[in-house]
C-alpha cells in the first residue's frame, strides 16, 4: 500500500485490542462496540451488527467491512480498495494512512455507529413518562437510549405535533 507523503497515522499499535479502543474512542462509546477475538479472525460489531474484520499481516494492516457501509466514503479514502467477487464484494480500509483519511474513517465510524443504532430492533410504545418533559422540549430527550427507537410520541414530535406540556398544540379546547 502506497500512503502519500505528509504525516501518517496509524490506529494504535495495530494490535486488535488497541484498534477496538481507538475505534471505541472515535465514536465515544464503549459499552455499545464489541470486540470478538477468533483463532483466525477478530471482528468489531456495533450494537451487536458486525461490521468489520480486523486484518493484521506481512501485507495487510486494514478492516474489511461490507460494500455497503463504505460506499458513500471509499473515494475519499487514501488507499481504501474495493474487492469486487463472484460470491462477494467488500471493502478494505488501510488502518495506516494521511490525515484528511482518517478524518474521513473518523466521520464514517459515527455515521455507521448510527445506522446500526436505529436498525435495532425494538418494540414500540406510545411514550414513556417523560412525554411532558420531552413536550416542554420539543423533541425526545432520550436520543441515545434504545427506547428513543420505539417511541411512538417521538414521531409526532418529530412531525410538530404536541399533545402536552407548554407546547400543546394539538387537542380539545386549544
Amino acid at each position: 500500500m502506497c500512503v502519500p507523503m505528509g504525516m501518517v497515522y496509524t490506529f494504535g499499535d495495530l494490535k486488535p485490542e488497541t484498534i477496538f479502543d481507538t475505534i471505541c474512542s472515535i465514536v465515544e462509546n464503549k459499552q455499545d462496540v464489541t470486540i470478538n477475538v477468533a483463532k483466525t479472525t477478530t471482528s468489531i460489531s456495533f450494537y451487536g451488527e458486525k461490521i468489520f474484520n480486523i486484518r493484521i499481516n506481512s501485507k495487510t494492516q486494514c478492516l474489511d467491512t461490507e460494500e455497503e457501509f463504505l460506499f458513500p466514503y471509499i473515494d475519499r479514502i487514501t488507499g481504501a480498495v474495493l474487492h469486487k467477487g463472484e460470491k462477494r464484494t467488500y471493502a478494505q480500509i488501510p488502518l495506516i494512512t494521511d490525515e484528511a483519511s482518517v478524518a474521513v474513517v473518523q466521520e464514517m465510524l459515527c455515521a455507521l455507529l448510527q445506522e446500526c443504532f436505529n436498525r435495532q430492533n425494538v418494540e414500540a410504545f406510545g411514550c414513556c413518562n417523560d412525554h411532558v418533559r420531552c413536550s416542554d422540549a420539543g423533541h425526545c430527550l432520550h436520543e441515545d437510549d434504545k427506547f428513543y427507537l420505539g417511541c411512538i410520541y417521538r414521531k409526532n414530535l418529530e412531525e410538530g405535533r404536541i399533545f402536552y406540556g407548554k407546547n400543546r398544540n394539538v387537542g380539545d379546547n386549544l
